[in-house]
């Protein structure tokens, strides 16, 4: 997927929360700063009203167990999301 469609799919899914964030120039770079490649990807896989065990998260991204725990970890330390 290229790099733009990824972040632009990225601010859709972050539209539908119940804040909303409608889609930008200014929310495009911002979520480039705040998701690396590889977070991004993730986070479009975690739903909007409900948390997601990490089994069904590794699932969903075809990912080993190591690998999701590892980019969950790095997402908490920023911020972006709570574990």
């Amino acid at each position: 997927m290229r790099t733009d469609t990824l972040y632009e799919r990225l601010a859709t899914h972050f539209n539908q929360f119940i804040v909303g964030a409608p889609r930008t120039a200014t929310l495009l770079d911002i979520l480039r700063v705040m998701f690396p490649r590889p977070e991004a990807e993730m986070a479009l896989h975690m739903p909007v009203g409900h948390p997601l065990a990490l089994p069904e998260l590794q699932t969903a991204l075809g990912h080993e167990a190591h690998r999701t725990e590892t980019l969950l970890a790095r997402m908490a330390a920023r911020g972006t999301v709570q574990v």
